[in-house]
């Protein structure tokens, strides 16, 4: 019995000690403890698809909720130096978001939007079309222009 439970013990160790960070789990999800515990080591990159590219648009607005400049600075490029500190002062409350054609074609995705962003200032519904494109890790990444395009506050241009 004692070999028993020395051998649980050490495999629930090890468990413990093979997390893995998900390239889309942010760090302040409420799950994130949970899903580390329990993964395994293996490193998963993201495969180049539609809704490997439509979770990069959300893993923005997710950034932004937990005002989290690494975090949304994995899924954007081309961001003004002044973006960072529009992430960490957590102006993005809360979000909705849908999505409609999502074309993708080699490195290249475009992901058509409307989104209803919750910004300490009030409420922002709005419309567009996301540019992405994959870097040298086979990851989608957000064109910020794309996003300033969207005309909101929290992009500015």
């Amino acid at each position: 019995m004692k070999k028993f439970l020395l051998t649980a013990t050490l495999a629930l160790v090890g468990l413990v000690q093979a997390q893995t960070t998900y390239v889309d789990v942010p760090p302040c999800h409420w799950a994130v403890e949970a899903i580390n515990i329990v993964s395994s080591g293996d490193q998963v990159t993201p495969a180049q698809s539609a809704g490997n590219a439509q979770n990069a648009v959300r893993q923005v607005l997710e950034g932004l909720q937990c005002g989290d400049v690494g975090w949304t600075g994995k899924f954007v490029v081309g961001a003004p130096s002044a973006f960072a500190s529009i992430v960490s002062s957590k102006l993005l409350k809360g979000y909705q978001m849908s999505f409609g054609k999502t074309t993708v074609s080699g490195n290249t995705a475009s992901v058509a939007v409307t989104m209803t962003l919750k910004l300490v200032s009030g409420e922002v519904k709005r419309s567009g079309v996301i540019a992405l494109s994959s870097d040298a890790k086979a990851a989608w990444k957000v064109s910020y222009a794309s996003l300033a395009a969207l005309n909101v506050a929290i992009f500015p241009k």
